[in-house]
């Protein structure tokens, strides 16, 4: 199984049948049906003052910007990919 490379908060993507920019404001959430799903996101630049996309990793078509990260949050996304290899 391929390994994920989790995306950074902030990063701006386009995923799969959606043509918005789409910026990751959160990981491994819980959808409207209660679904966990890798990733939750705003419009770019609108932000999240409409509705949120979730999807997962496999959804992202095209990365335009690498968001903002720390050592705290490489340790975060790295337990993450370790919970995934897990599963």
């Amino acid at each position: 199984q391929r390994q994920m490379c989790i995306r950074d908060r902030g990063s701006v993507v386009e995923i799969q049948g959606n043509f918005d920019k789409l910026m990751i404001i959160g990981y491994k959430v819980k959808d409207r049906d209660g679904k966990i799903m890798d990733y939750m996101a705003c419009k770019y630049p609108n932000g999240a003052t409409d509705s949120l996309t979730f999807f997962n990793h496999n959804d992202i078509k095209k990365i335009y910007f690498v968001g903002f990260t720390t050592e705290y949050g490489n340790e975060y996304k790295s337990n993450l990919d370790n919970k995934n290899e897990e599963k």
